[in-house]
């Protein structure tokens, strides 16, 4: 178990929102998202073929989208930080297919059959969430992922009444690690900086938290990213979560 000390010089007393990252974070992405990019590539190569046939076709596929053994990702993966359309870019560029709506076309019913099918979460998000709601704080969902499936995401997952706002990265925001998603949370709550919780499962959430101002940027290990990767940018490191109830009970 990995539970870092705090580095951070703002105590949780003075924290009146929470922004959460969604895929790594409110969603544990390898059992979440493994099974899913699988079967949207294999779609793909059954869609497009290389000449080599469908199976070479795939195996280009998984080693273009960072995998390193077939159900593990780099770190560095595209598919663990970047938005849709980057995404389908990069594969159209083995594919040698440039029309994004095509390629959207090929993948889209696969995720929009399989993707609420296949969300796991590393606590009871309900639970967690009434009792963050309970003790007055502010919660949102920014995410590099669509608006639509953040906001599929959040009521499959039976806590869309305590998450407002959801910020999809089709939204006008500018990426992570921009902070651009974070002010519009403290707009919308009317917040500073300072009192303001970041939780991310990968660098690109920490960093955007520190370049808002975040009073506190936590990192967990239910993502891609290493205890090692997301050390220099946050103030502590939990396993999921799961651990902010802990945490919180304790103020």
């Amino acid at each position: 178990m990995v539970l870092t000390p705090c580095k951070a010089d703002v105590p949780w007393a003075q924290i009146k929102g929470i922004i959460f990252d969604k895929d790594g974070t409110l969603v544990d992405f390898y059992p979440t998202w493994i099974p899913l990019y699988h079967l949207a590539l294999r779609e793909l190569a059954r869609q497009a073929p290389l000449a080599a046939g469908q199976d070479a076709t795939f195996a280009q596929l998984l080693g273009i989208s960072g995998f390193t053994d077939g159900q593990r990702l780099n770190p560095d993966s595209p598919l663990v930080h970047s938005d849709p359309e980057t995404i389908l870019r990069l594969w159209g560029s083995v594919l040698g297919v440039h029309q994004v709506d095509v390629l959207e076309g090929w993948v889209a019913p696969v995720f929009a059959e399989h993707y609420l099918q296949h969300l796991r979460t590393p606590c009871d998000l309900p639970a967690l969430c009434r009792w963050l709601s309970g003790r007055k704080l502010a919660l949102a969902l920014v995410t590099s992922d669509s608006q639509h499936y953040g906001d599929a995401a959040v009521k499959a997952l039976g806590i869309a009444p305590w998450i407002t706002p959801v910020i999809g990265s089709d939204q006008g925001l500018a990426a992570k690690p921009d902070p651009a998603m974070v002010h519009a949370c403290l707009q919308r709550w009317q917040l500073d900086a300072a009192r303001i919780a970041v939780i991310g499962d990968h660098p690109k959430d920490l960093q955007m938290g520190r370049a808002a101002g975040a009073g506190r940027v936590i990192g967990v290990l239910s993502g891609a990213s290493s205890a090692a990767e997301l050390a220099p940018w946050c103030d502590e490191i939990w396993p999921h979560i799961g651990y902010l109830r802990s945490v919180l009970a304790q103020v």
